[in-house]
């Protein structure tokens, strides 16, 4: 796939290669790849697929996605970045293994780095419209506090939480919003699951579809559970960080 992404970077530098690596290192997660590649075009989806480049590191080259290419029948439509890529991967399915700024208040801001995430998407149609419920779970690391004074305790734990919680949302709200109201990708797969809820339903919109997608209703609701290294004796004792 040799198809060119708005940075000039090549799209697909080669998913081959990709495959290569993880044979050549005995990896076993070949099947896992491939899994990956498939959920990229699924019924009801416009195709989308990473755009990935190359770094060395100790002597080996490793491939990593940088973004995602959005496909129009043959023509890119439109290009994600990196952090829209976040709130893609984890729309999929996948653990995007991003990481998170979030604000507490105007004077504490925390780093989070997302460790493994789920996703249950409950769809339905009703009176002509399309409706999605999306309800994301992550586990995630706190990497650091810019404020070196503030104190961890359960109450602030808590509090970091619920900030991250409402900042993974935000992020997935914008890449849906921009998603109905431009290329109509179905990037949360909505197509896709309500042709598995209910086939007769989904013969009568499919040739449609992208017109009726661009009336989506959706929610989004999203539980996060910060991590930290010694955290019981953060919640027993409440100290500063590190």
């Amino acid at each position: 796939f040799d198809a060119e992404a708005l940075t000039g970077k090549s799209v697909a530098f080669s998913l081959e290669e990709m495959l290569v690596n993880y044979s050549n290192s005995g990896d076993n997660s070949i099947s896992r790849i491939y899994a990956l590649i498939n959920r990229y075009h699924n019924v009801g989806m416009t195709m989308f697929i990473p755009i990935v480049g190359g770094r060395d590191n100790a002597g080996k080259k490793l491939v990593e996605i940088t973004g995602m290419a959005v496909f129009s029948e043959d023509y890119l439509a439109e290009e994600y970045g990196l952090s829209q890529t976040k709130s893609i991967v984890m729309l999929l399915g996948g653990n995007n293994r991003g990481e998170y700024e979030v604000d507490i208040d105007e004077n504490v801001r925390v780093s989070v780095k997302n460790n493994k995430n789920s996703i249950d998407v409950h769809v339905g149609y009703e009176d002509g419209i399309p409706k999605a419920k999306f309800v994301v779970e992550a586990e995630l690391l706190l990497t650091g506090i810019s404020d070196d004074t503030y104190i961890l305790d359960a109450q602030s734990l808590d509090r970091i939480s619920k900030c991250t919680e409402a900042q993974i949302k935000k992020e997935i709200d914008e890449v849906l919003k921009n998603d109905i109201t431009g290329v109509r990708a179905d990037i949360g797969g909505v197509g896709m699951r309500l042709s598995q809820k209910n086939p007769k339903v989904w013969r009568e919109l499919s040739a449609q579809w992208q017109e009726i997608y661009a009336k989506l209703d959706y929610t989004i609701e999203v539980e996060a559970k910060i991590g930290i290294s010694g955290q019981a004796s953060y919640l027993t004792e409440g100290k500063r960080w590190k």
